[in-house]
């Protein structure tokens, strides 16, 4: 044994230490696996009263230490409210600009069902790695984290949302995506029915992939938008309701007078191109009943929309894109 790890090896009997007898046989009884390192005696030797019997942890551990972040969301599908354990304070601030947040045991109580919360949650980069449980479900989910952009620590600033993220929740796009007609429509009553975001969406463009029907109905009737506005990369709100198959939205869409059923998107595809893509049947075939020159509208790649079916789909499906 050395000089130094004999400085450090705990004595049989020390009238410094304050440790009553019975302490002193607990901890020669105990395993060795649990007992403090040299390391561990050297590091605390100055603080601790009984430095043999003292092991302590110098820095806080981080759930978001590493290159990953978790958080898991518990709940029943047959469930309103749902709690989320393992959200930074930034993210809970975040999430309390949309939704109503109550604190729980190491975690927060929200009431939205549990698949709300996991599509909420893929908005803060968030994806589900896995779950388990029958009647009540665990669902693990994971981001990336970047140390040295990391906005964890107690450093950092205490809001993590931009002013354009906060913009977003708290207008009319935010309200089209989650269904709130009121808050919709004292938007359109502002003059914002045709608000653009940072990629010029509109509330149409998400109220139609979300499939929110009434949402859409304000907007065309009472906002009077234009059914054919287009994103930065070409897409209008035909596009989004038929990658989704939302057949009730594609229906009220081109019910509309001035849609225009070939526009293409920046990739050249066209709605029927979205849908095929998707394996969306029934969105193909009202689409070319309303408008059969979508059959052989090509895309930049010189494809039709019978060359993005599955290869696996039925006769019906192929025999209706076949040129």
């Amino acid at each position: 044994m050395s000089d130094n790890q004999a400085a450090l090896a705990p004595k049989e009997s020390s009238t410094n230490c304050e440790c009553t007898p019975q302490q002193q046989q607990q901890q020669q009884q105990q395993p060795a696996a649990l007992q403090p390192s040299s390391a561990s005696l050297g590091a605390t030797v100055a603080a601790a009263g009984c430095a043999t019997n003292v092991v302590t942890i110098p820095v806080p551990i981080l759930q978001t230490e590493g290159n990953f972040a978790y958080v898991t969301v518990k709940g029943s599908l047959h469930d309103y409210t749902c709690t989320v354990f393992g959200l930074n304070q930034a993210e809970v601030q975040a999430l309390s600009t949309r939704l109503s947040v109550k604190p729980c045991v190491n975690g927060v109580l929200i009431p939205v069902p549990p698949m709300v919360m996991l599509n909420t949650l893929a908005q803060l980069s968030y994806k589900v790695v896995c779950s388990c449980g029958e009647a009540e479900i665990c669902w693990t989910m994971q981001r990336e984290h970047s140390p040295d952009k990391c906005r964890c620590h107690k450093q950092s600033l205490p809001a993590q949302q931009t002013l354009s993220d906060m913009d977003f929740d708290r207008g009319i796009w935010n309200a089209a995506i989650y269904n709130d007609v009121d808050r919709v429509r004292e938007f359109i009553k502002k003059g914002q029915a045709m608000a653009r975001d940072d990629c010029d969406y509109t509330a149409l463009h998400y109220a139609a992939r979300n499939g929110n029907e009434e949402i859409c109905k304000l907007l065309l009737d009472e906002g009077k938008v234009d059914v054919n506005v287009v994103t930065k990369g070409g897409a209008t709100a035909l596009h989004r309701a038929a990658m989704m198959g939302h057949l009730n939205i594609v229906k009220l869409l081109v019910a509309q007078p001035k849609i225009n059923l070939l526009l293409q998107d920046e990739s050249g595809q066209s709605a029927l191109h979205r849908a095929a893509l998707r394996g969306q049947l029934e969105v193909c075939r009202f689409l070319l009943k309303k408008e059969p020159g979508l059959k052989l509208l090509k895309d930049e790649k010189d494809k039709i929309a019978f060359e993005y079916i599955m290869e696996n789909a039925n006769d019906d499906f192929k025999l209706l894109l076949k040129p």
